[in-house]
């Protein structure tokens, strides 16, 4: 009996699980071959913010929503998530192409798909336009960077999670290279930001980078470097930033534009805090004690 009840309890939570989320099948301009869902429990005609959330590789959209937290969040706080999620017909592990310049250049590929589910739902849905927001793990993590890049008149502030500083490589095998490390200068990282951004005059988004100090699958320094990036960007460097450190998590502030954070001891993956109802483990969706999903939406100002 006990077993059944478990059963029992695992289809009703699936079945709420899969009805959270609302897939649109056309939503725009689509060159990536993306699929788009929607979760909001906001009537359309209210204006709330958007989080744009980006799965990493083996995952999907329905591995990225009530598993991160930011389900729980989006009906608590009242805001709207935009979910893309990988064919298997464009990347064989899933992985957003964030390596391929024509995914993550502005009006091409992956990237322009993106957007298009953003526009979609600024057409559709009553929006707060100047609060519209981009976060992703590993090769979502990287296809953030891109979107933050391409895209700084769309979003206000990104989270980059276990990812890659954009403009690291050019293809598959940099890509696999890459994952390893890599040193430039900030101005050299910066760089790439203002070439993907050409002609953008306007204040560029702010960013929030989080990595595990044990992955072993993309190396932590590459989160340093992604914050030597954004950093420049901002006309900031690291001896500006003010150090906390607080059970796992250590936290560098970078004035209010950039903020780097290592989870003590966690592998490659995002964190969560079941015990505090963010979240729940699966593969690379980590029990850490730490709600990345959560610390995200304060840095957003989604927690009103």
């Amino acid at each position: 009996m006990k077993k059944f009840l478990v059963i029992l309890s695992a289809i009703f939570c699936f079945s709420i699980q899969a009805q959270s989320l609302k897939a649109v099948s056309s939503f725009g301009d689509n060159p990536g071959a993306l699929d788009m869902y929607i979760y909001s429990s906001v009537k359309k005609e209210i204006k709330a913010p958007v989080v744009v959330l980006l799965h990493g590789c083996t995952q999907s959209a329905n591995d990225y929503d009530d598993e991160t937290g930011w389900v729980a969040l989006a009906e608590k706080f009242k805001f709207r998530l935009i979910l893309a999620e990988q064919r298997f017909s464009n990347n064989f592990n899933t992985c957003f192409n964030w390596y391929q310049p024509g995914d993550i250049t502005r009006n091409n590929g992956e990237a322009k798909s993106i957007i298009s589910m953003v526009e979609y739902v600024v057409k559709n849905y009553a929006t707060e336009k100047n609060k519209i927001f981009v976060t992703g793990l590993s090769a979502g993590g990287a296809m953030t960077s891109a979107l933050l890049a391409s895209y700084p008149d769309v979003f206000s502030a990104g989270g980059i999670v276990a990812g890659i500083p954009v403009g690291c490589a050019r293809d598959i095998l940099s890509g696999l290279s890459c994952m390893k490390g890599a040193d430039r200068t900030p101005e050299e990282w910066a760089k790439v930001v203002k070439s993907l951004s050409k002609g953008y005059k306007g204040p560029y988004p702010r960013v929030s980078i989080w990595h595990g100090s044990n992955d072993t699958v993309v190396a932590p320094k590459l989160a340093i470097e992604s914050a030597e990036q954004w950093l420049s960007i901002h006309g900031l460097t690291k001896k500006d930033g003010v150090k906390k450190v607080k059970k796992k998590l250590t936290k560098y502030t970078f004035s209010d534009k950039v903020e780097l954070n290592i989870v003590e001891s966690m592998a490659h993956g995002q964190s969560i805090n079941s015990d505090k109802g963010c979240g729940s483990a699966i593969p690379y969706i980590l029990d850490e004690g730490v709600c990345t999903a959560a610390h995200l939406a304060k840095f957003f100002g989604l927690l009103r």
